[in-house]
C-alpha cells in the first residue's frame, strides 16, 4: 500500500507542478493491514445485514 502511495503522489506531484498544498493523495498513519486477521462480520450478524440490504 505504501508503494502504491508513494508512486501515486511521485506520479501526481510531476503532472501538477505546484506543490504548494502539500501532498495529493494522503498517506496512512497506520497499517491498513493490521486488523485482517479478524473478519469485519460474525456469522451471527450475517443474517441481520441481509435483512438490512433486502
Amino acid at each position: 500500500m505504501k508503494i502504491i502511495t508513494s508512486v501515486t503522489n511521485w506520479i501526481l506531484t510531476n503532472v501538477f507542478y505546484n506543490n504548494a498544498f502539500g501532498n495529493i493523495v494522503p498517506t496512512a498513519d497506520f497499517s491498513p493491514m493490521e486488523h485482517l486477521d479478524q473478519p469485519g462480520v460474525t456469522p451471527q450478524e450475517i443474517p441481520a445485514l441481509e435483512l438490512a440490504l433486502a
